[in-house]
């Protein structure tokens, strides 16, 4: 399995231009897309791939592609990680867990893994998933345009930033809507765009509770080790911290994390090995649906002898 290390900034995951000079609308045809969107889904799904047919014949070829900077690797896949019940919330230890858990988030192609309580699945994952896929999407959020002719910022749908081999990029517009006005915008001849540069500290806090509930699963157990007490209090912190506020995590920090830009395959989750263990990447990661790849979370414990 391949993967490359596109780590979240504080910035974002790229940098928007700020204003066009000038824009002159460009008509084509759509010969390719895929995404990762159910059959029959109004709209474009979130889009991997897209090709754009020119009427001179040329074709744009849009895809997801890891910066010139990127750090790639290869692992592979050495135990798929089953399904299981704990007899606790494996986060916050309360009896009886009732809430049915997908583990990765089922937009990434996470299936019904475990069971949580249901505020360390609801109310937790409402605070952190959407980050996460935000980020392997390399999306645009909460993206507004403004320009002349037309009063006031309008809000955009989710933006997708793709790239063609020749450094050209695209903004693909996901499901979602968009202000109609959008298009007056952008056929003028100067706008601006804005959008909320993605939150780190919460993009890792969502591939560390997707990891730790993997890890757990693979243990058959929750450990008691000092790197597990500090994830958990972390989750649990990001849980009930007030909305709006932005959280801070000891555990996350350590976490990292790698897009494998591919839809969803193999087993939902598993463990695998990186035969080239480096300072980047750790002997042993964790595969959440072969999107993302995350390093195993406690660095105290072997996955192997377990």
């Amino acid at each position: 399995m391949a993967a490359q290390e596109d780590a979240p900034d504080d910035a974002g995951n790229t940098s928007a231009p700020g204003a066009a000079a000038r824009t002159v609308p460009i008509p084509g045809q759509i010969a390719h897309v895929r995404g990762r969107g159910p059959a029959g889904a109004k709209g474009l799904p979130a889009v991997s791939e897209l090709d754009l047919e020119l009427p001179d014949g040329i074709t744009l070829e849009f895809r997801q592609r890891p910066s010139p900077d990127a750090i790639s690797g290869q692992a592979r896949v050495i135990a798929g990680i089953p399904a299981r019940n704990f007899s606790h919330c494996p986060i916050c230890l309360t009896p009886d867990p009732t809430s049915r858990e997908h583990v990765p988030p089922e937009t990434l192609g996470g299936q019904i893994m475990t069971r949580t309580c249901d505020p360390c699945n609801k109310d937790l994952g409402s605070r952190l998933e959407a980050a996460l896929v935000d980020w392997y999407d390399m999306a645009f959020v909460r993206v507004t345009f403004e320009g002349e002719g037309v009063r006031g910022r309008r809000r955009s749908a989710r933006l997708l930033y793709r790239e063609t081999p020749d450094g050209k990029f695209g903004l693909i517009p996901d499901t979602g809507k968009s202000d109609p006005a959008i298009e007056d915008i952008l056929h003028g001849d100067e706008f601006a765009m804005t959008h909320t540069p993605l939150d780190k500290t919460i993009v890792q806090l969502a591939a560390l509770k997707s990891a730790y509930l993997a890890a757990c699963l693979h243990l058959g157990r929750v450990p008691e080790t000092p790197s597990a007490k500090q994830i958990r209090a972390d989750l649990l912190a990001a849980r009930d911290a007030p909305k709006g506020s932005h959280p801070t995590s000891t555990a996350a920090a350590q976490v990292k994390l790698w897009r494998t830009y591919a839809d969803p395959n193999g087993p939902v989750l598993a463990l695998l090995e990186n035969s080239d263990a480096t300072e980047f990447a750790d002997r042993h990661l964790i595969s959440l649906a072969g999107t993302v790849i995350v390093s195993w979370p406690f660095p105290e414990m072997s996955p192997i002898a377990h």
